[in-house]
């Protein structure tokens, strides 16, 4: 298998996606776009947890918006008084309170997404997410497929005390945060957290 079999770029939105690709047999290479912003950062194989996990990553804010919305207009409808053309007014409730929540219901839709995420070794800092079945169903699962393998196999015949391990995945998640990959607040919770396990 060859390094340029493992790659995949995702589209996520107009501006919005990730490249992967492993370079040098260990060293993935990410590049996530948001709009303007690019942000670059190398994962070497070993701080991975050996398989990903599947995630469902809800637009929960935009449900509760739009039945925020619905029950505005039903409370509007019961308890405010309706003016002398009644018609007219229960329309107009009706069109803005509708509009309203099937526009806030349709936004929750459209954050919700089926995400595949590695995650570090010791940690449990999510490093990689992935839109599942993009770019397809098959180039998706391929390449989670052939690089849970690639991780797998890379600690073949390794052998690494636990104090090594954690040293080297602590280093790597401090670069992530001074390169502004990681925030603060995750990259603290993940230190004590490798701290507590020497």
């Amino acid at each position: 298998m060859t390094d340029d079999s493992i790659e995949i770029h995702q589209q996520w939105a107009p501006g919005f996606g990730v490249k992967i690709k492993l370079l040098n047999g260990r060293e993935l290479h990410v590049e996530k776009k948001a709009k303007l912003h690019r942000t670059k950062y190398i994962i070497d194989l070993l701080a991975l947890e050996d398989t990903s996990q599947q995630k469902m990553i809800l637009g929960w804010k935009w449900f509760v918006a739009g039945l925020v919305a619905i029950l505005s207009m039903v409370l509007c409808l019961a308890f405010l008084p309706m003016p002398g053309e009644s018609t007219l007014y229960m329309a107009s409730v009706y069109v803005v309170g509708l509009s309203a929540g099937a526009g806030c219901f349709f936004k929750a839709y459209k954050g919700t997404s089926r995400k595949q995420i590695f995650y570090s070794r010791s940690a449990n800092v999510p490093l990689i997410e992935l839109a599942i079945n993009s770019p397809s169903k098959k180039v998706f699962n391929d390449f989670v497929h052939d690089l849970e393998d690639l991780i797998q196999s890379s600690r073949d015949g390794l052998v690494m005390s636990t104090k090594n391990q954690l040293a080297g995945e602590m280093k790597m998640l401090r670069r992530l945060s001074e390169e502004n990959v990681l925030s603060d607040s995750v990259y603290k919770k993940a230190r004590a957290g490798l701290l507590s396990q020497h």
